[in-house]
Formats: C-alpha cells, sequence, structure tokens
C-alpha cells in the first residue's frame, strides 16, 4: 500500500513538473505580429481594410 502511494505520488510530480515548463515556455514566447492587409466582408455599404505595418502602427479605410 505504501509502494502505491509513493508511486502515484512520484507521477503526479512529474507531471506537474512537465506541466510548469511547458507552460513557462509558452507565456515566455513573445507575441506574434499583425502585418498585412485585411479586408471586411464585401456587402457593400460598409467596407473596411485595414492594413498593418511592422512599426506597430495601422491604417484604416472606409469605403
Amino acid at each position: 500500500m505504501k509502494k502505491k502511494v509513493d508511486v502515484i505520488i512520484l507521477v503526479l510530480s512529474v507531471v506537474v513538473v512537465i506541466l510548469s515548463i511547458t507552460l513557462l515556455k509558452i507565456s515566455s514566447d513573445p507575441q506574434p505580429k499583425l502585418i498585412g492587409s485585411y479586408q471586411s466582408e464585401t456587402m457593400p455599404p460598409d467596407i473596411y481594410m485595414l492594413s498593418f505595418f511592422q512599426d506597430g502602427t495601422y491604417e484604416v479605410y472606409e469605403n
């Protein structure tokens, strides 16, 4: 019975360590940049086009 409890504690400890390492890696990755041009649906009269630039600025065009 004591061996069974020790094995369960060991397995849970390994799982916690693996999850901690994975979550730290995910949280430390830089956020992706949104770059390019995107357009709303093509149903007039409200068509919007957004352009995102590498320096972090953007422009919004309204048709």
